[in-house]
């Protein structure tokens, strides 16, 4: 009776176990680095909502500074259809903006740092990493013929990132 019920409870865990494994699936994604070109950031849309994002090649600051990788979570869905509606002078225009996956999270190995980044349907990536009492924004421009299908390698020349100057920033 005993082993009966310890079977029915290990194929209960056994059963959730495999139905949360590929929720719990990693995407790794590498930004460009000094040399070479990174991953096609446009795979982050395919993660789903609440999935895990780990960007690598990281930087904060100017060149030549260390990277660092970034755990992240995705935190929007693409199952509603946004409406941009602009009042202006000359009328109003509505407009479906670009599909956009948001995530936050930290980077590796300093749990008190916070980390946000948005990457657009084109492959370019904005973000702003909190480490400390210093914060970073790093800019990833849309590879070159984003606009069609396929994988397209980042050029070197698209990764910026800066720490911000609380003082001439304002």
């Amino acid at each position: 009776m005993v082993s009966s019920s310890l079977r029915k409870g290990l194929a209960a865990w056994l059963l959730g176990t495999a139905l949360l494994a590929p929720a719990m699936a990693q995407t790794v994604l590498e930004l460009p680095a000094a040399r070479g070109g990174g991953t096609d950031l446009r795979q982050a849309l395919t993660v789903p909502a609440g999935g895990k994002l780990r960007l690598e090649r990281l930087a904060l600051g100017e060149q030549g500074t260390p990277t660092m990788s970034a755990d992240l979570q995705r935190i929007n869905t693409d199952t509603t259809t946004a409406l941009l509606v602009v009042h202006s002078d000359s009328g109003v225009s509505t407009t479906h903006p670009e599909p956009r996956a948001h995530f936050t999270g930290q980077l590796v190995g300093e749990p008190d740092s916070k980390v946000f980044v948005s990457i657009d349907s084109q492959g370019a990536m904005r973000g702003i990493v909190r480490r400390g009492e210093e914060v970073f924004v790093t800019d990833v421009s849309a590879p070159a013929g984003s606009g069609v299908s396929g994988t397209a390698s980042l050029s070197t020349s698209a990764l910026r990132s800066r720490k911000v100057d609380f003082s001439s920033d304002s």
